[in-house]
């Protein structure tokens, strides 16, 4: 699974794959402070890169355009993901867990050696997939989904703890599209029937 692109590629996705480029990066994440390095770090870690599974065992649920969860997250989610229509589905879940992964040890996504991405930089970054509300009923307006199947997912507990929590009433990202979850869906599955 992968976040959705973004509409518009960024400057850091228009950068040629030239060496000399490379070598200018290489140069900037030895030389640079991480305040003046980790703004273009995050447009690049929360533009190509896909969720972590802990946010999953953690509690975090996948809801689809209808408004419904379709999938134990803890079982096979990018695989019922490919098979949703259209494919791409939304990440829900509280403030709390919203708290929990603002800061190391829980990250959202990370390219490893590179850095870490928690969700305020996914809100601050990718604005065109993050939406928050203060009810189930406003989240489901703004992201145009069904308000009473949003409503009933606001009892689901957690796997990891066995608590109840209400898992789409603050802050929600959306994943995938047709085409690149197609895309990463096949080419991931090959991969690893060649191995």
């Amino acid at each position: 699974m992968r976040f959705v692109p973004p509409a518009e590629a960024n400057l850091i996705q228009r950068l040629p794959p030239y060496h000399v480029v490379g070598n200018v990066i290489a140069w900037a994440m030895r030389a640079l402070p991480q305040r003046i390095l980790r703004p273009f770090l995050m447009k690049f870690l929360t533009t190509v890169l896909g969720p972590s599974p802990a946010l999953f065992s953690e509690g975090a649920i996948l809801i689809n355009r209808q408004g419904e969860r379709f999938v134990d997250e803890l079982s096979a989610p990018a695989s019922a993901l490919a098979r949703q229509t259209p494919n791409e589905a939304y990440i829900g879940f509280d403030q709390t867990f919203a708290h929990k992964f603002s800061r190391w040890p829980n990250f959202v996504s990370t390219a490893p050696g590179i850095g870490y991405a928690y969700i305020e930089d996914y809100r601050r970054c990718r604005s065109d997939i993050f939406a928050t509300a203060r009810t189930a009923t406003e989240l489901a307006a703004k992201l145009d989904l069904p308000e009473i199947t949003l409503l009933t997912l606001c009892s689901v507990t957690t796997p990891k703890t066995g608590r109840k929590t209400c898992a789409c009433t603050s802050k929600s990202l959306r994943l995938g599209t047709s085409q690149e979850l197609r895309r990463i869906h096949r080419g991931w599955i090959a991969n690893q029937r060649e191995l």
